[in-house]
């Protein structure tokens, strides 16, 4: 299944981080270096074993079963703020 970012989020970068305001309810949520990068991979349309196998590319000795679940837990975290939604 697809993830699609929300598209009403106006992001920036501040200091290796990415701050999000969703202009929807005016939350703003900040991100750290490994879910920031997680965010700017959404911007495609990936799947989560998509997100898994570019992780382990991008950074060496990673377990992929541990970043498949850093990972599954991110995007339900965001899921359930509005900010990321799972897409057919």
């Amino acid at each position: 299944m697809r993830l699609e970012r929300l598209q009403e989020a106006e992001v920036l970068e501040l200091d290796g981080e990415i701050i999000i305001l969703n202009q929807l309810t005016f939350a703003v949520t900040k991100l750290n270096g490994s879910a920031g990068w997680i965010w700017q991979q959404l911007e495609g349309g990936l799947t989560v074993e998509e997100l898994v196998q570019r992780m382990v590319a991008e950074y060496e000795g990673v377990d992929a079963a541990q970043v498949g679940a850093d990972i599954a837990g991110f995007i339900d975290q965001m899921s359930s703020i509005g900010l990321i939604k799972r897409a057919g």
